[in-house]
């Protein structure tokens, strides 16, 4: 089967599996402009899976929740996670995908179609 890089009919599978650089076409990128887009890709995903997390506390919580982000401790924020249940990996491959879909349509948008 031949690999379709068209955003709208690119596999869940494919989004999962192949290299994102390829997919969108940007593997001639030095590996400076990779390393700079991925750092911006991942703070996007990290700052979306926050957001996921804060939705997820009722409204009463999420100050309590805040204030435990802002201090930093590691220990104390997986602690509250794991108490409510959160699933952070699942969470994280949900924004993973979607945003990669969503940059793949966007970039489709403004590069030129071979084809």
């Amino acid at each position: 089967m031949v690999s379709n890089t068209d955003p709208l009919t690119v596999s869940i599978q494919e989004l999962v599996e192949k290299d994102f650089f390829t997919l969108a076409g940007l593997d001639k990128l030095s590996d400076e402009e990779k390393d700079a887009l991925l750092e911006n890709i991942l703070n996007t995903i990290r700052n979306r899976v926050v957001i996921r997390i804060i939705e997820s506390f009722p409204e009463n919580e999420r100050p309590h929740f805040d204030s435990v982000l802002q201090g930093e401790n590691e220990e104390e924020i997986s602690t509250l996670l794991t108490n409510r249940r959160v699933d952070v990996d699942q969470l994280v491959a949900e924004e993973s995908l979607i945003f990669k879909s969503q940059l793949l349509r966007s970039l489709s948008e403004i590069k030129p179609s071979h084809g």
